[in-house]
């Protein structure tokens, strides 16, 4: 069943911004720089997961029948939030890698993350039905810096292409 998806890192402010999520229409709502504590994750009927540390992290949202369900995670990544998306009748539809890069002593550079998250995920990405999306931290005017750390790194050409796609297809913050 198909679903309607958006990521939008809206610093903090999900609730005073609660009128241009319900214009967005999502069913499932990646929010990097989400507070933990939020009134639109008490509304009756919305889903709500969340990782960080302090007062603000990664929230994902489930709304109008769509569930976000932790997955079991074999190595827990700080950046990394595995959630199987559940449909209004209940089945899992697809596994929901939900991404936002922050510095870190684990694994320096935003791109490094998003390769150890696809490489600790290979095995479900290559399965199909996984989606990566959130924050990337990979904006159009570093792409080329990330091109050359992506190159140099011996990763599989899926990683490889995830990756460049990203740093090339992102758009302006």
């Amino acid at each position: 069943m198909p679903f309607r998806l958006v990521a939008w890192n809206c610093r903090e402010g999900v609730d005073r911004k609660r009128a241009q999520f319900d214009r967005l229409a999502a069913d499932v709502l990646v929010v990097p720089e989400c507070g933990r504590y939020r009134m639109f994750a008490r509304e009756l009927g919305v889903s709500f997961a969340w990782r960080g540390t302090g007062r603000k992290g990664l929230g994902v949202f489930g709304r109008n029948g769509w569930q976000v369900v932790p997955a079991v995670e074999r190595n827990p990544l700080p950046w990394v939030l595995p959630l199987h998306v559940v449909d209004p009748a209940e089945d899992a539809v697809a596994l929901l890698l939900a991404v936002w890069t922050v510095p870190s002593e684990r694994v320096r550079t935003y791109v490094g993350q998003i390769a150890v998250a696809i490489s600790e995920w290979e095995g479900e990405i290559r399965d199909g039905a996984t989606i990566l999306a959130g924050g990337f931290n990979c904006w159009a005017q570093t792409a080329d810096a990330h091109k050359l750390r992506v190159q140099r790194r011996p990763t599989s050409r899926a990683r490889s292409r995830l990756c460049l796609s990203r740093s090339r297809g992102a758009g302006a913050r």
